[in-house]
């Protein structure tokens, strides 16, 4: 049977027994003694707090652990209400702790919280209960263990925070809990499960049978055999999309994501898992198709429309290109024909007005009449008008159509300009270059003239010479000077004349190139397909 404490708390002294005939041996009174102190040791030096309490809540007695935990002295403590190192918001609920103690219960638990003289709260767990021996006429004492529950309230208010994120994470994914026990069967729901499958706990109760009856008749099969054989352990985890509809007749979609827990030993304990409401990555998926298949069909109609309008654009710029070639070529025959005129009609005129001219000058001389000087005037004008003429009718048609008429008028075309205007112009063919077409004849000359003249006026060059050469299958026509030569970059400006140039290259299937020479001047080159050849020009 238990001793009744003493006043202190501490279990009594044993008592002397009274006896008539003898008194107790010394070795007796010696053990009792170093059994109390033992005693007394184990409850100072206990890991655990422990304190005693009367019936008004004040402290009788403690040991180190909970004068430690307390952070004041035995001294301190000792005859204080507890109720003084209590923070001032868990009063209530020591005060509910004495009542449960009073009324004699086995063992009281009650969560409060101890504030430090450093003004830092602790939470501590009272366990405890009434001390039931007591001689008569003594007031109710209560003993209690003081344990520190920092860390499990610091665990808990974790637990709290990570299952609150947790919720939250699945409210924003529109996504709720599910598990199943193996054991037992029992199917649990999470309150966003139950939204995301749009019924009210109310009215379904959670269990494999209701979520297949949730689905629609064409998806319930598919995830009854899916959910059967997680079950039967014939696979780790379940995963689908299935179409479920929910009380207001609404038709979703639902991913379904689940895998087993099992114990340390491998023994399934339970299937956990999320599900998802995907109907709008369904619908958004579905628009985006249609939006897909829409603009398909516009780019379809649009490419067909830019291919028409290609053709139609192709063709006219073919059309262009032949009218242009065409008046050209045009241009180039009434250039021949005005300049055969020149040379048939008027030349032959004023070869006819210089002979009777030269007779009648003749005349007025064998007459010595003062008129006579007057018509050898007439003479010289009328050969002045002749050769000019035939300048013109030069210039009018400087080709001729044989193959070799671009060399010809090339050579000549030097000669005239170093007349002309007194500068060095030569023309330089190593090899005979034949043409049969006569059309590349007369633009690769044209361009020619207009690269000397542009290098004498603008240039000012005094030195000019014009190549002709054949490369494979093309035609090369450079025009090299010394003169300035072309100006910087930022005050450069493509003038008529190089457009003319180049157009004329394009015509005829070429492409001209203006650059600065090394040594001081400009060059132009232009390269050409030969009329019978098959490569692209350059």
């Amino acid at each position: 049977m238990a001793k009744k404490s003493d006043a202190s708390g501490h279990p009594p002294r044993e008592p002397r027994a009274v006896r008539k005939n003898s008194a107790p041996p010394a070795t007796s009174r010696t053990e009792a003694e170093v059994q109390w102190e033992h005693f007394a040791d184990l409850y100072n030096f206990a890991p655990v707090g422990f304190l005693t309490l009367n019936h008004h809540g004040q402290v009788l007695d403690l040991n180190l652990a909970a004068s430690g935990l307390l952070r004041r002295s035995r001294q301190s403590i000792i005859g204080a209400p507890f109720a003084l190192f209590l923070d001032r918001g868990h009063l209530d609920a020591f005060l509910e702790y004495l009542r449960r103690c009073d009324r004699g219960e086995s063992q009281v638990v009650t969560d409060t919280a101890v504030r430090h003289p450093d003004g830092r709260v602790v939470p501590i767990r009272l366990v405890g209960a009434q001390i039931p021996f007591r001689t008569s006429g003594e007031h109710k004492l209560y003993q209690a263990a003081l344990i520190d529950i920092s860390e499990q309230v610091k665990l808990g208010r974790t637990l709290r925070d990570s299952e609150e994120h947790f919720r939250m994470a699945l409210r924003c994914a529109h996504a709720g809990y599910w598990s199943i026990d193996f054991a037992t069967r029992r199917t649990v729901w999470s309150p966003e499960f139950y939204t995301v499958l749009g019924v009210e706990p109310e009215r379904v109760s959670p269990s494999e049978t209701a979520f297949l009856d949730l689905l629609i008749v064409e998806d319930r099969l598919e995830a009854e055999c899916a959910l059967e054989s997680v079950l039967s352990g014939e696979t780790d985890h379940f995963e689908g999309e299935y179409r479920l509809r929910t009380s207001s007749r609404e038709v979703r979609w639902l991913g379904i994501f689940g895998r087993i827990t099992r114990s340390s030993g491998g023994t399934p304990l339970r299937i956990v898992g999320i599900g998802i409401d995907l109907t709008r990555q369904k619908q958004t998926a579905e628009d985006l198709r249609k939006s897909r298949k829409t603009l398909e069909q516009r780019v379809k109609q649009r490419t067909a429309d830019l291919l028409a309008a290609k053709a139609v654009l192709e063709r006219e710029v073919a059309d262009r290109k032949q009218l242009e070639r065409q008046i050209l070529e045009i241009s180039e025959r009434e250039r021949r024909r005005m300049g055969q005129d020149l040379h048939d009609g008027l030349g032959q005129q004023i070869t006819g007005i210089i002979f009777h001219a030269h007779l009648l000058h003749k005349h007025l001389t064998t007459q010595g009449l003062p008129q006579a000087e007057m018509a050898g005037q007439i003479v010289e004008l009328l050969n002045e008008a002749k050769i000019q003429a035939r300048h013109i009718a030069r210039g009018l048609q400087p080709v001729d159509p044989a193959p070799n008429g671009l060399m010809a008028g090339l050579d000549h075309f030097a000669c005239t300009t170093s007349e002309l205007y007194h500068i060095d112009c030569c023309f330089l063919c190593p090899e005979p270059v034949l043409i049969a077409e006569h059309t590349t004849s007369i633009h690769l000359f044209r361009i020619a003239q207009e690269a000397v003249a542009n290098a004498f006026r603008h240039g000012g060059a005094q030195k000019i010479e014009i190549h002709l050469r054949e490369t494979g299958d093309q035609l090369v026509l450079e025009i090299h000077d010394h003169g300035c030569g072309l100006p910087k970059l930022g005050r450069r400006r493509e003038g008529l004349g190089m457009r003319f140039m180049k157009y004329r290259a394009e015509t005829i299937g070429g492409a001209v190139d203006i650059r600065r020479r090394p040594g001081g001047g400009t060059m132009v080159r232009c390269r050409v397909r030969k009329p019978d050849g098959t490569s692209e020009a350059e």
